[in-house]
């Protein structure tokens, strides 16, 4: 601690100054995407702000969408993150006040546009997640494991969403299991993004009851 104290009094203070931001900034980043793995991120200003809360006309609201991920905390630590760290490299090159001022800026811009750019991607793609779920529901399909009768859980499907074919886990709540290979329809989404799913033959029946009883 005494090297540390010698050191740090023998700084001017715009060292000082650069050093403090840099490793706060460092810091504060370190845990924000920490937090981000975790799942436990709280900084919904910016995640929340794609107007992903059901809008389907989230491309219509995509400029007010990026304002809001570039005035976000995460973008003002990437931004205070590239502009400290640069300062302080071109202040030990010996760069003039002025030059360092410059690409300090610059620097914590690229960062701020390219956090902005990665928080954009990172919300549309969940965007595209929930809208892809959503599309799952009357898709027709086969069960890929065998799915447990009346609730039971362990079973998959395998259906056609957006043209191409994904598995899912799926449950029924028909009083039989459904086996490998036989024809399925989904008939909701449930939490956790397990699908209801019915006998194909099961459900065309419902709808022809249905059809006879409107008769």
């Amino acid at each position: 601690m005494d090297n540390f104290g010698t050191w740090w009094e023998s700084l001017s203070g715009i060292y000082r100054f650069f050093w403090t931001t840099s490793v706060i900034s460092s810091v504060v980043f370190i845990v924000m995407v920490i937090l981000s793995i975790l799942g436990g991120d709280s900084d919904a200003d910016a995640d929340a702000d794609f107007d992903a809360d059901g809008d389907a006309g989230g491309d219509a609201d995509m400029g007010g969408g990026m304002m809001s991920y570039i005035l976000s905390f995460k973008t003002l630590m990437a931004f205070l993150l590239g502009a400290s760290w640069t300062g302080l490299s071109a202040l030990y090159q010996g760069w003039s006040i002025f030059a360092i001022a410059l690409v300090s800026v610059l620097s914590g811009i690229l960062m701020m546009a390219l956090m902005a750019f990665l928080l954009s991607m990172f919300v549309k793609l969940q965007h595209d997640s929930t809208l892809e779920m959503s599309n799952t529901i009357g898709a027709s399909g086969v069960a890929y494991v065998t799915i447990p009768a009346s609730g039971g859980t362990g079973g998959q499907v395998e259906i056609l969403v957006n043209n191409s074919y994904k598995t899912f886990e799926a449950i029924t709540d028909e009083a039989t299991p459904i086996a490998t290979e036989e024809p399925i329809v989904v008939a909701d989404l449930l939490e956790g993004n397990v699908l209801l799913v019915r006998r194909a033959k099961a459900i065309d029946g419902a709808e022809q009851e249905q059809q006879l009883s409107w008769e």
